[in-house]
């Protein structure tokens, strides 16, 4: 139980702490870190909130013994004991089974839903989209982009009447969704299919349903709302980024003039499934400027940068260590104790033989140096004969 309680504590502390600095970031000037490196960071925290750093490596977590499954049942109580008396907060077995159901749940409930409204939508789609002809101009286009930026895997090309804006859709089989009602005298289209098919090659919808999981184990957590949304930002941006790299100043106007023309028909896709070029007002805004402001990196910049996630990545794992060290101790004792030990006198009979502890000196051992957790003289005097008999040891006197 202490298992489970400091992991996701842990995963919690992680992942929020390089969330904040996520926010922190937004402090500095929002042109000197590019936006693929700040995408990364949000990989980072999204990692961070999934996998348990304290237990991957066991040497950062400073917890107590008593979270080890290692120790015997003997161990276990004697710590509930050392607990108590050390006047340490403990919260009771009862309550973390209560705290694990209600997460338990929540987590379920969150996902349920998300994946309900995924599955709502995508049969919506398949209802009303139609494939794109075999000889149009635009699966020639797709093919040529497609091999032209290196992405290996295929892609369908669809129209539907109800999408008011391009959007990429499907992890197993990807599709890229046009607006039936698109004219190539308003947009262009090689720009459009370039934004869908690099989402596709940073395998952004994979990211989104990786920061979704990670949502739902922190559904308690407001930072894990703030991460999805950011990430949704971030990587609108680091697409914009790769697609006009290569761009004129002017061929970065059109782009530009592209994404306003787009903004007008702003679907209603599920933006954490889906990869969709629209995006409300100040989005837009926003990635106008960082688009048209681009530049190469310097050499400074990229060691600032590296620098950053290096400290941002040490940030988060200290917060694992300190997350899974601050988390209460479930007290393993029973909840009407006969003795110091939390266990009553025929528990304490029965753990001491499967744990291999022996009688000697009025004490029980283990056979390698070790005390056992309570004397025997604790005990009542006939369970006292009973262990020593047993053990084949003569009695002292206590």
């Amino acid at each position: 139980m202490n298992t489970i309680l400091d992991t996701l504590f842990s995963l919690s502390a992680a992942g929020s702490a390089v969330v904040a600095c996520m926010l922190l970031l937004k402090l500095a000037s929002q042109n000197i870190f590019p936006a693929k490196w700040r995408y990364m960071i949000g990989k980072m925290a999204t990692g961070f909130y999934v996998v348990p750093i304290a237990v991957v490596v066991p040497w950062l977590s400073f917890t107590l013994p008593s979270t080890g499954e290692s120790m015997t049942r003997m161990d276990q109580g004697a710590v509930s004991s050392s607990l108590k008396a050390s006047g340490m907060t403990t919260i009771s077995i009862e309550f973390s089974y209560l705290i694990i159901a209600v997460w338990a749940a929540g987590a379920v409930v969150f996902l349920t839903w998300q994946l309900w409204c995924y599955h709502r939508f995508v049969k919506e789609l398949e209802a009303q989209a139609s494939p794109i002809a075999v000889d149009h101009e635009l699966l020639q286009q797709l093919e040529e982009i497609r091999h032209n930026i290196g992405v290996k895997r295929s892609v369908s090309l669809k129209q539907c009447s109800s999408v008011k804006s391009p959007l990429l859709v499907g992890f197993f089989k990807p599709t890229i969704v046009l607006p039936s009602d698109f004219s190539p005298m308003d947009v262009d289209m090689d720009m459009i299919l370039h934004h869908e098919l690099v989402h596709l090659k940073h395998n952004d919808l994979w990211v989104k349903l990786f920061v979704l999981f990670a949502n739902a184990i922190h559904w308690f957590n407001p930072l894990a709302y703030l991460l999805r949304k950011e990430i949704h930002v971030w990587s609108e941006f680091a697409c914009d980024e790769e697609v006009v790299k290569e761009m004129s100043h002017a061929q970065r106007i059109r782009y530009g003039e592209t994404l306003l023309h787009v903004i007008a028909g702003r679907t209603n896709a599920p933006s954490q499934f889906c990869a969709t070029l629209s995006g409300d007002g100040k989005l837009v805004k926003r990635r106008l400027i960082r688009m048209l402001a681009m530049k190469k990196l310097k050499k400074k910049t990229v060691a600032l940068v590296t620098t950053s996630l290096i400290i941002v990545g040490a940030t988060g794992t200290a917060a694992a260590a300190l997350g899974s060290d601050s988390t209460p101790p479930v007290d393993q004792s029973a909840a009407e104790p006969d003795n110091a030990t939390g266990f009553s006198h025929e528990e304490q009979l029965k753990i001491a033989k499967e744990d291999g502890y022996f009688y000697e000196d009025g004490y029980f051992h283990d056979g390698n140096g070790n005390i056992g957790v309570f004397p025997i003289k604790e005990l009542p005097p006939t369970d006292q004969a009973r262990v020593i008999n047993e053990d084949s040891v003569p009695p002292t006197d206590q």
